[in-house]
């Protein structure tokens, strides 16, 4: 049987997430080929983000209130939460500390890194919360930076299909164990353990899955 690698809708919001779950985990428990999970966050989680990121690099007095917004809608979507939601809302304040944290220190290295900061907590964030309203038990959440890194030394910014394939290869004949798996779209590590968002990732994952004979699904 092939190997399936799915890759969640960029749905309008999580919400739209909560209310399409129950046929989503039907799917996805009855489907016991689905190895990894991708999820590169929703459309309104995404567009908030950019903003803070385009209104801190300005220098915009309203830096703070659009966080605060962040963090408003954050709270109050895991207090709609069914279930323990403890674990989620300290994941989810550790990535927005970090941000905050940047927002505070207005530093040359900060503005230099803020982007792929707040980009990378969007996806963290998104997947510990669509791990969360999937509840699939026999899934595992995971960082995307653990699993997938730049080899090269001169390129800090990208990943081939054939890394790509050549990691997922190593993963599926060491790691078995590690999978099924729900992690990020587009959040690898950089040679020397650093955050890599990459843009395009979907395109270089259809193409290394092509390499590694995967089923790649558009869901």
């Amino acid at each position: 049987m092939s190997k399936i690698i799915l890759w969640l809708p960029a749905f309008r919001s999580l919400n739209e997430m909560v209310d399409r779950r129950n046929n989503m985990h039907v799917e996805l428990e009855r489907e016991p080929a689905i190895k990894v999970i991708f999820f590169s966050g929703t459309q309104m989680e995404r567009q908030m983000f950019k903003e803070l990121a385009e209104a801190y690099l300005k220098g915009i007095n309203q830096t703070g209130e659009i966080f605060d917004s962040i963090e408003k809608h954050y709270n109050q979507l895991i207090a709609g939460m069914k279930g323990n939601t403890r674990e989620l809302s300290t994941e989810v304040t550790d990535r927005l500390v970090v941000i905050k944290n940047l927002i505070e220190k207005r530093t040359e290295e900060n503005l230099k890194n803020f982007p792929v900061e707040v980009r990378a907590a969007q996806l963290l964030i998104g997947s510990f919360l669509a791990y969360h309203i999937l509840n699939i038990k026999r899934f595992a959440w995971a960082d995307a930076r653990d699993l997938f890194w730049v080899e090269d030394e001169s390129s800090t910014d990208s990943i081939t299909e054939s890394q790509l394939a050549e990691q997922f290869r190593q993963h599926f004949k060491e790691n078995k164990k590690i999978f099924p798996l729900l992690t990020q779209g587009g959040l690898i590590s950089s040679k020397h353990g650093g955050t890599v968002v990459i843009e395009n990732f979907s395109e270089i994952l259809e193409k290394s899955c092509k390499r590694t004979g995967c089923d790649l699904i558009f869901q």
